[in-house]
């Protein structure tokens, strides 16, 4: 609205964010607040001791352990300040919303900002199908897009990135079956063994996935060599045959939803004993009810660093849930945080991920490929998007000849 922001905003935004109904088991600024001392009154407000405003231009926060990734936290969407005026959000981006529904949301300029954009305005529309819409020209791109095409030469993709995850969460809560360690590490090896023998079948679809059972991409921190894994997969094999015993007197309960449903048959081949349903929700599943013994669902690859599995697997994580706490686990999260020095996060990450591998909290079973899918004789694709620079959707792309 062209008034000043000041340290006073940020304050205010963060301890407002922490009193909003969590949608996910935690509050979502929990990643970096659970760091900064807070207090709270009779009131039920939250007050961030951590961080002060000595001054409207001046903003300090006071950690109280070393925190490797605080400032690619705080420097994301879920941390931006905002005012509340004439009962409307407002921000500070280079748009702002005009209309808004669960199906469309269309933004225009806002006056105020003045970095220079090729769009006067851009609409988002939620469809089930839009590559139509996109051919013939209804819509200029596709986001996230992660279906195969034949494309004509007026439609571009870019190259896909590892964007979504997707986890086969074990409920390890007390009287569960899972919260015998040794039955979710059978269960893992099990999966492991499904997906290995299926593989083609797995991949060899419409989506861009592709199997990966460890918690880090190839150039991350925490990955560890394919012989090592071998060995660690090895180990857990001879357990499957218990955890198949078991099953016939107590049949497992798994949420599967979407296209890896496919993957049912393969398991229930093994002998494995189990029923499947479907879940209106998988991530209300996963964050408020905890019915299933295993709910499959996706995560987003947030930050490149691999703090980032703390967003999930940590206690006061963003996207985490009673089911998949596991103490070693959580610790060693917490002791990675603190690492400062990027030569020390090899060994401990690649030791985190064993941990992992043990005590079983979630399988990471692979990726999903995501691009963008556009018509290029409208609009291009900037550099930054190649050199992971952009920071906002909009800088993504730029129009071609002033379409």
């Amino acid at each position: 609205d062209g008034s000043s922001l000041t340290s006073y905003d940020f304050k205010r935004s963060w301890e407002d964010g922490l009193l909003l109904p969590e949608n996910a088991w935690n509050k979502a600024l929990l990643d970096v607040m659970s760091f900064i001392s807070t207090k709270t009154d009779d009131g039920s407000n939250t007050k961030l001791e951590g961080v002060e405003t000595p001054s409207e231009d001046t903003l300090i926060i006071r950690f109280s352990k070393p925190m490797r990734t605080a400032l690619a936290y705080l420097s994301g969407a879920r941390f931006a300040p905002f005012k509340f005026k004439n009962d409307t959000y407002i921000g500070t981006g280079r748009y702002r919303f005009r209309e808004a529904t669960r199906s469309e949301v269309v933004l225009e300029l806002n006056m105020y900002h003045t970095q220079p954009t090729d769009f006067e305005s851009i609409r988002f529309t939620a469809d089930e199908n839009p590559y139509p819409k996109l051919l013939n020209g209804q819509i200029d791109a596709i986001a996230f897009n992660n279906l195969n095409h034949e494309n004509p030469v007026y439609i571009s993709e870019t190259k896909g990135l590892e964007n979504i995850s997707y986890w086969l969460h074990i409920n390890g809560m007390k009287g569960r079956f899972f919260e015998d360690q040794t039955m979710r590490q059978a269960f893992q090896a099990l999966i492991w063994k499904v997906f290995r023998d299926n593989s083609n079948a797995i991949e060899n679809g419409p989506k861009r996935f592709k199997i990966d059972f460890q918690p880090y991409l190839q150039l991350q921190a925490g990955r560890i060599s394919a012989e090592n894994f071998d060995q660690i997969s090895k180990n857990f094999e001879p357990l499957i045959e218990d955890l198949l015993r078991r099953s016939q007197k107590n049949p497992l309960q798994l949420c599967f939803k979407g296209f890896l449903t496919k993957v049912l048959p393969y398991i229930q081949q093994t002998g494995l004993k189990f029923t499947n349903r479907e879940p209106e929700d998988s991530l209300t599943e996963f964050y408020k009810i905890h019915s299933c013994d295993a709910v499959l669902a996706g995560a987003s690859i947030h930050v490149h660093d691999s703090d980032g599995l703390y967003h999930l697997l940590g206690k006061d994580g963003a996207i985490t849930s009673p089911m998949i706490y596991r103490e070693k686990v959580d610790q060693q999260l917490l002791a990675g945080r603190n690492l400062l020095l990027l030569e020390d996060m090899p060994k401990h990450y690649e030791l985190l991920t064993k941990t992992i591998f043990t005590e079983v909290p979630s399988i990471h079973l692979g990726y999903i490929s995501n691009n963008f899918t556009y018509r290029n004789d409208r609009v291009e694709v900037r550099q930054e998007y190649f050199e992971r620079t952009y920071d906002k959707f909009w800088n993504i792309f730029r129009a071609v000849d002033g379409k």
